[in-house]
């Protein structure tokens, strides 16, 4: 409030017919059946011309029923953009996330196919070690020639 009317006192006129309607609206409302009194900054923007510098330089939003319902337009226009822009990257990590389980997949049957063509070597390895053994075995019952 001090705020306001600092900046809008003249040296040489004093207050604005608008601002002393401000000021009174403010000082004057007293609370009515337990609700609360109007706050300051409802009540400036209530009295004060929507051109007013002064709303805009504190960032006061303009009280009339046609901005608000621009206001309140685009607010919804900008809340449907972020939705949608929302769902285009959950629809982008959806795509992402089943790729990467499809690659998991494919790394889980790799390795079991891995898997089983060691333990077909494995195998592999124990048969020729077997035969290698007999042979030794068997050359040392041969005599010589």
């Amino acid at each position: 409030m001090d705020l306001f009317k600092e900046t809008h006192c003249s040296r040489k006129i004093g207050f604005t017919e608008s601002v002393k309607k401000a000021i009174e609206v403010i000082v004057d409302e007293p609370e009515h059946d337990g609700q609360h009194v109007k706050s300051s900054t409802n009540a400036v923007s209530e009295v004060l011309p929507q051109s007013s510098k002064f709303l805009q330089n504190v960032g006061i939003p303009s009280s009339s029923k046609s901005s608000t319902r621009v206001g309140v337009s685009s607010k919804v226009q900008e809340l449907q953009a972020q939705l949608e822009m929302e769902k285009q990257e959950k629809a982008k990590l959806q795509l992402e996330m089943d790729t990467i389980k499809s690659q998991a997949q494919q790394s889980e049957a790799a390795m079991t196919k891995q898997s089983e063509e060691i333990e077909s070597l494995k195998k592999t390895v124990q048969d020729c070690s077997g035969i290698l053994r007999q042979m030794i075995t068997f050359q040392g019952q041969v005599p010589p020639p």
